[in-house]
């Protein structure tokens, strides 16, 4: 299912699919089902007040439930599970109010912590890198796909988003996410140009291109970003 999936999902949506449906297989390991052929209706909703009882929150359920659904539909058409069955998964619904998370960084926080980078850090990967996250808004992944020829820093400075799934950096959305991202700060774009001339290391990926941000083992990961920003 994953690899037929892959072909026409987002590297971060198969990761996703890949994890709730590991949650499935090691439920169906508990209760003894061993065979999709006898999959029924009533093993899905099962699986669903497990996920429940885990104290999950009520987006994550749905989400786990939405995957199963469309996991099961696939199987359907493969002759795995009995015709009818994905009509059965019950999707719970959500509150509004529970389908974003309202957690954010307070403006005064974010100014404050890139005052005491720019003073401390000046030009760091973890200074250019907040801050950029900061001023944009940008995602973890489209950071991550930014190389050193995508940033136009004179005049009126931006960086462009492209999708390039055959050398490792697939955006979100596809060709949709591409875009071009204007820079308004100046200060960020001095910080950028001084980590570019100064602090970034000289490297290239295993496919020949240059990553903005990088360390000495080549474009830096999703994990090393997320653990600079928090």
């Amino acid at each position: 299912y994953l690899t037929a999936r892959g072909y026409e999902l987002a590297d971060a949506t198969v990761q996703n699919h890949r994890y709730r449906l590991k949650q499935f297989r090691l439920w169906a390991e508990e209760t003894d089902l061993s065979d999709l052929c006898n999959l029924t209706g009533r093993h899905c909703e099962q699986f669903r007040i497990a996920r429940e009882e885990e104290g999950l929150a009520p987006m994550t359920v749905r989400n786990h439930m939405m995957t199963l659904r469309v996991f099961i539909e696939w199987c359907e058409t493969q002759g795995y599970v009995t015709p009818g069955v994905a009509d059965k998964v019950r999707t719970p619904s959500v509150a509004k109010s529970d389908r974003t998370r309202s957690d954010h960084i307070e403006h005064q926080t974010a100014t404050n912590i890139i005052e005491t980078l720019s003073q401390f850090n000046f030009a760091s990967l973890r200074h250019t890198l907040f801050h950029l996250l900061y001023h944009t808004g940008m995602r973890t992944g489209a950071v991550r796909a930014i190389d050193i020829s995508d940033v136009h820093l004179s005049d009126d400075p931006y960086i462009e988003l492209r999708h390039r799934p055959e050398t490792g950096t697939p955006l979100k959305r596809g060709t949709e996410g591409e875009r071009n991202v204007s820079l308004f700060d100046e200060e960020l774009t001095v910080a950028m140009e001084a980590y570019i001339n100064r602090t970034r290391p000289a490297i290239t990926d295993e496919h020949g291109r240059e990553p903005l941000f990088a360390t000495e083992h080549g474009r830096v990961a999703k994990s090393t970003i997320q653990s600079h920003t928090y």
